[in-house]
């Protein structure tokens, strides 16, 4: 492995997902930093350069830090990020632009997210969490990207695996979730 480019990244990468677009050839990189500053970076094969597509930053005024590792996933339609980076709060991004953004309270004590494939009409977001008695449960949001809010999604399973801490999404054409 040869490196091809040394690229600045101006804080602490907490989080790196590689996603494609629909209709590109080529992946994109979204980098989140601890400060909560994110880019989405594509490579220029024929340039040997790579750009920023997209960038923002996650911060707000309200909630609390998430004391545990940060989390960020890609909607397969790449429709919306979303972001765990507040206490019982998750952070939805569609576009580059703050107002395009919002900030979504969880009753839940979350260990994993992940968008689930096959969703054409609302991104679903599955969420892995834990309960105040210790108890493993997964659920299911539909996204609401218009009207900026999340509403419970078509499946929830109560009871897993004490120990269960990742989820990863199936893509079609099977579809659906392995909890581990």
């Amino acid at each position: 492995i040869v490196p091809a480019m040394e690229l600045p990244i101006y804080g602490r990468v907490t989080v790196m997902r590689l996603f494609r677009p629909p209709g590109e050839q080529q992946d994109h990189l979204m980098v989140l930093t601890e400060a909560l500053k994110w880019t989405v970076l594509r490579w220029d094969c024929a340039a040997a350069t790579c750009a920023a597509v997209q960038t923002g930053d996650m911060r707000d005024r309200i909630g609390s830090e998430y004391e545990d590792a940060q989390m960020a996933v890609v909607d397969p339609l790449v429709r919306c990020f979303a972001l765990h980076v507040y206490q019982n709060s998750l952070k939805f991004v569609q576009g580059d632009s703050k107002k395009d953004s919002f900030l979504v309270r969880m009753n839940e004590n979350i260990a994993d997210i992940q968008f689930l494939h096959g969703y054409d009409e609302k991104p679903v977001l599955g969420v892995l969490y834990h309960d105040s008695d210790d108890g493993c449960h997964f659920k299911t949001f539909q996204v609401a990207l218009r009207d900026k809010e999340v509403n419970e999604g078509p499946f929830q399973q109560k009871d897993l695996e004490a120990t269960a801490s990742k989820l990863v999404p199936i893509p079609e054409p099977c579809g659906g979730v392995l909890v581990f």
